[in-house]
């Protein structure tokens, strides 16, 4: 909604007069018979209002930019859930890794299957770098063997489990005699 806000504000600034706003998706209840019906296929919700009723707040947020942008130094914003929502933020390769250096070591922000507010949790704690975990009963036991591996710099292959996965594969090839 707020990516219409904007896209109206900006054809509605270069003159462009804007009747409707329309916010259209696929109908996951659809099936398909014979025929494609494309009206049942696509929802189609009318956001003109509410569209409409974010101008001045698409206002500001140009005023507020400008007013960042004119700044001597840049803003002192730590990461956070901001820098991935609702998009991928254009600083991100600046303050993760150019700043912070997260991007190509094993930190807290590298652990499969870590819950977002878990990780930026230990982040506010200090908690960062693999070295830095001094509990590591509070993670699940396949990011603890990560966190393990990585610290102790050894390659851990658990080769039962491999070779029961195997044993339940049915290899099939198929010869061509030429």
């Amino acid at each position: 909604m707020d990516d219409c806000a904007l896209q109206y504000y900006v054809l509605s600034n270069l003159g462009y007069s804007v009747d409707r706003v329309n916010l259209i998706y696929i109908n996951k209840n659809y099936i398909r018979e014979d025929e494609l019906n494309l009206d049942e296929l696509f929802i189609v919700d009318d956001i003109t209002q509410q569209v409409a009723s974010k101008q001045r707040q698409v206002e500001q947020n140009l005023i507020d930019f400008e007013q960042i942008l004119a700044l001597e130094e840049e803003p002192n914003i730590d990461i956070g859930k901001q820098c991935h929502h609702p998009y991928k933020c254009d600083a991100y390769t600046y303050c993760w890794d150019k700043q912070r250096n997260l991007c190509h070591h094993e930190n807290i922000f590298n652990i499969a299957r870590l819950d977002q507010d878990k990780k930026f949790s230990l982040y506010k704690q200090n908690i960062i770098n693999f070295s830095d975990i001094k509990d590591l009963s509070i993670f699940n036991v396949q990011q603890q063997i990560q966190i393990k591996a990585c610290l102790n710099q050894e390659i851990i292959i658990n080769k039962d489990k491999i070779k029961a996965f195997f044993s339940d594969v049915k290899l099939s090839y198929v010869s061509f005699g030429l």
